[in-house]
């Protein structure tokens, strides 16, 4: 039982990757046709949490959450508003490339949490497979030529990245004793849909597509993301942070195959090397033995 539940929280990662690289792509491509990211944002975050409400209802999960954990994950909440807006701004406002690469900084951020707060020890093996991914991502990313430097975009690109390792962290305990993760994930969804939805309503920032196919692509974008969020969390409860956050790195490996099946993108030598590199650090992840210090009360989530 426990074999499984790690097996299917490695292939809820790789899912999670593959989701967030398509929203991403897709609210990315909404900015040029009539939307902002707040708008985006706050579209995406509402429809989530309302996809999330009924898939526990209408499969039978469990709303429980001891009080004491529903209150930290409310109050995470926040920091996950922090981290959306934080990403998508700086996406506005580096190149996508470098922007991508400064928020792939969170698995180091994990990877100190996890192993200062006693979560997970770092080792060797783990540390050259963090390593191994980060350079990975550094070719695959095509990172070079003009940098249109903005210290702000810098920022905000490293701010989701710490806001994103804060939650990873801090709830990887609430997820091993709670009876359903999809709960932890609505929860994380409250204060999120109140802020933006109180920030659009202040700013008057309502924007939509002004296109058909925009349309189209913006209303895929909550379903990506409600998908990747189950996903994460699932992992990190079955799996850890460490290896969940690791195993993310598969995101802009997806996004430029994506690239190149779908829109015939070019691909050259260093990015397909990097993209390997990417590859075979999460694969040998899979058999790195976890070095977890247990925690008094936590237990596997059913």
């Amino acid at each position: 039982m426990i074999v499984r539940r790690r097996l299917l929280g490695y292939a809820m990662a790789v899912g999670a990757s593959l989701s967030f690289a398509f929203g991403t792509g897709l609210a990315v491509y909404t900015y040029d046709h009539g939307t902002t990211p707040l708008s985006v944002t706050t579209f995406r975050t509402v429809l989530s949490a309302l996809f999330l409400l009924l898939l526990i209802r209408f499969t039978a999960g469990s709303f429980a959450l001891l009080p004491r954990d529903r209150r930290i994950i409310l109050a995470l909440g926040a920091v996950m508003a922090v981290q959306s807006i934080t990403h998508y701004v700086a996406v506005l406002l580096l190149p996508l490339a470098h922007a991508t690469l400064l928020l792939y900084t969170y698995p180091f951020f994990i990877a100190a949490g996890a192993h200062l707060s006693g979560q997970e020890r770092i080792t060797p093996a783990i540390l050259i497979a963090l390593a191994a991914a980060f350079c990975g991502l550094v070719l695959v990313l095509d990172i070079g030529g003009d940098f249109d430097f903005s210290v702000l975009g810098i920022v905000l690109a490293v701010t989701a990245a710490a806001s994103f390792s804060v939650v990873a962290l801090i709830s990887q305990p609430i997820i091993r004793r709670s009876p359903d993760s999809r709960t932890i994930t609505l929860n994380l969804h409250v204060l999120p849909v109140i802020s933006f939805l109180a920030a659009s309503a202040a700013l008057g920032d309502w924007s939509m597509p002004d296109t058909r196919e925009a349309w189209v692509m913006l209303a895929f974008v909550p379903f990506f993301y409600c998908f990747a969020l189950v996903g994460v969390f699932y992992a990190i409860g079955a799996i850890g942070p460490i290896r969940m956050s690791l195993i993310m790195n598969l995101e802009p490996v997806a996004a430029i195959a994506f690239g190149f099946l779908l829109l015939g993108q070019h691909l050259d030598a260093p990015q397909l090397l990097g993209a390997a590199l990417v590859i075979v650090a999460v694969v040998a992840v899979r058999w790195i033995p976890a070095q977890r210090e247990a925690r008094a009360g936590d237990r596997p989530a059913g």
